[in-house]
């Protein structure tokens, strides 16, 4: 059992004159603790004068926010504190009431009380994944992402231990976030213990380990990994650029261009899983490539860079493929609005998805989880012996830590297949549906540790997308546009990218260039000669929840493909032209 502290005062006078006004936030002076442990006491503080006038003080606590109130707990005056247990995990507004021994209540039982205090209580620790990045040498990298809905950034620690050494040491973070990597020089190529560790405010840790192999022949340092990638000199005519990894964005492979089906245009696309896209918090920088002997038409590894050099050339601007036109100056859209880098965000409101709540992913613990667009849905069930009249009771119970703590969610008001469920956000939740007769018969609610007997994943968040600006091909690829994207999300259907164009016109619909593009690539896109010369291109990328996330050029300018030749011809002189000046000028003859 926790102690709360600070502990709550009651001031009689301020109760007494004081006229309830509704809840007040923090902003107000109301303190909030957050406090891991369900059970815990709330000290409270009453001078001996005042002790004498009283014959009790009551504990009144608020579950949603200060609209509903229920008394919890009353004692003496001179007791001077009160036991809470919590039912859940949740956020408690804590007020007190104090009776007279004319028993008269302050404030008056007509009034709404106002929050002394608010706990949140927190008892799941935070969800830590923790996997490799590569390993070279002494070089050593891993991805994290952390999730709790209290969680304190500040507080992750990445740490690791070679083989035969008790001591763990720091690795570097140069960027804190919920997601993300990083790289850095053990000074030894042996295996490596990694763990990764974070804490939220009410002081749950949570906490993964993984083990590195040995690192292979190469470089034992960042400057090595520098000049590694330094290779043979820029060809100008060269535009390929290779995706390299600093820090934010997994290694890929570049493969050759493959023609997409009945439009004459070409991808170009790269070997990265879907959730290595989905961990990449955003794109990494680029670098220029080398001509490769033999033409490059197969798969190439690309090296890693060091955080440390790629983080001082970090441009999310710069696209994962360069100029596809060989020979040709790179020619783009009006570029967008500097500083501002490539178009991104998702876009729910573009188009319908696929069909919500159609997909399944893989649970932690092994089974199969539905994933859902919205935590609002209808629950199907079936009661079995439900006796001459129904069920009683059809109660949903939800767990967010893998069976270890249950909480009531609500109950079936008609106890009738579907339960209108609403899960409040995003997130997993294990389900468990609770039946009982009126006798008390029946299911048990589930206990901690007990399994549910289903998984639901709700992801509202649509993907996002990424844009670069469209290079606009001369000489002999006018006519061509190359478009240039990547879509991130956890979910993301499979070739997920639909690319379309419009007239630069208002009100004009978009249509179709080209569907079931890979997650991240670039399009060569022959553009019809049918085609306006000013048009606007779209991107959009759609999960398996049914969610669409795109972006466009309409922001920015239109693309503008201009195919003209002009040809120039003598015609002959001007008849009004004039030979001299002044007076004597004469018309030409």
């Amino acid at each position: 059992m926790g102690l709360i502290a600070p502990a709550v005062v009651v001031c009689l006078a301020a109760w007494a004159s004081t006229a309830a006004a509704g809840p007040r936030d923090d902003g107000q002076g109301v303190p909030m603790i957050y406090q891991q442990k369900r059970a815990f006491r709330i000290p409270f503080k009453i001078d001996k004068q005042s002790q004498a006038r009283l014959k009790q003080v009551e504990l009144w606590v608020s579950e949603d926010s200060g609209y509903h109130w229920e008394g919890k707990s009353q004692t003496t005056p001179d007791l001077g504190q009160f036991v809470f247990r919590a039912r859940h995990d949740g956020e408690f507004w804590f007020a007190t009431r104090t009776k007279s021994l004319n028993d008269e209540y302050s404030p008056p039982m007509d009034q709404q009380v106002e929050p002394s205090m608010k706990v949140v209580v927190d008892s799941v620790p935070p969800t830590v994944v923790l996997e490799p990045d590569g390993r070279k040498g002494s070089l050593a990298g891993v991805r994290w992402e952390v999730k709790d809905e209290h969680l304190d950034k500040n507080s992750l620690v990445i740490e690791y231990q070679a083989a035969g050494d008790s001591n763990w040491r720091k690795a570097p973070i140069r960027r804190l976030g919920l997601m993300g990597a990083t790289s850095w020089d053990a000074g030894t190529a042996e295996a490596l213990k990694v763990r990764a560790s974070v804490v939220d405010r009410a002081g749950n840790r949570g906490e993964a380990e993984i083990t590195l192999p040995e690192g292979t022949a190469g470089n034992a340092d960042f400057s090595a990994a520098e000049s590694e990638l330094a290779g043979p000199p820029d060809d100008p005519r060269s535009g390929s650029q290779v995706i390299v990894d600093g820090g934010a964005f997994p290694p890929v492979q570049e493969g050759p261009e493959i023609p997409a089906s009945g439009n004459g245009g070409t991808t170009r696309r790269v070997g990265a899983s879907r959730r290595d896209l989905a961990s990449a918090p955003r794109p990494a920088a680029s670098v220029s490539n080398w001509n490769r002997p033999g033409g490059g038409g197969g798969a190439r590894a690309v090296p890693a860079v060091p955080a440390a050099t790629a983080a001082a050339a970090d441009d999310p601007g710069q696209p994962p493929f360069g100029n596809p036109f060989p020979g040709n100056s790179i020619g783009t859209a009006s570029q967008f609005a500097p500083g501002a880098g490539p178009q991104a965000g998702p876009d729910a409101s573009f188009g319908a998805g696929p069909a919500a709540g159609a997909g399944t992913i893989a649970s932690a613990s092994g089974g199969r989880t539905s994933l859902i667009p919205s935590p609002r849905f209808k629950l199907q069930y079936a009661i079995e012996d439900a006796g001459p009249t129904g069920p009683a009771i059809v109660e949903l119970w939800v767990t967010r830590d893998g069976g270890r703590n249950w909480y009531r969610l609500g109950e079936d008001a008609d106890r009738v297949s579907p339960f209108d469920v609403d899960l409040g956000g995003e997130g997993t939740y294990g389900l468990c549906l609770v039946a009982r007769s009126s006798t008390g018969l029946g299911d048990q609610p589930p206990a901690a540790g007990d399994p549910p007997q289903s998984w639901v994943e709700v992801d509202s968040t649509p993907p996002v997308v990424q844009l670069y600006p469209p290079i606009i091909g001369t000489g002999p690829h006018a006519g061509k546009v190359a478009i240039t994207w990547r879509a991130n999300d956890l979910h993301l259907a499979a070739r997920p990218v639909t690319i379309l164009w419009r007239p630069d016109q208002p009100g004009a619909s978009w249509q179709p260039v080209v569907e079931g593009q890979e997650a991240m690539g670039q399009y060569t896109w022959v553009v019809p000669q049918s085609l306006p010369p000013r048009i606007h291109i779209r991107v959009e990328a759609a999960d398996e929840a049914g969610h669409r996330g795109g972006a466009e050029t309409t922001n920015s300018a239109p693309v503008i493909v201009d195919r003209s030749r002009p040809r120039s011809r003598i015609i002959g002189l001007d008849p009004n032209a004039r030979v001299g000046d002044g007076p004597g000028a004469r018309p030409l003859r």
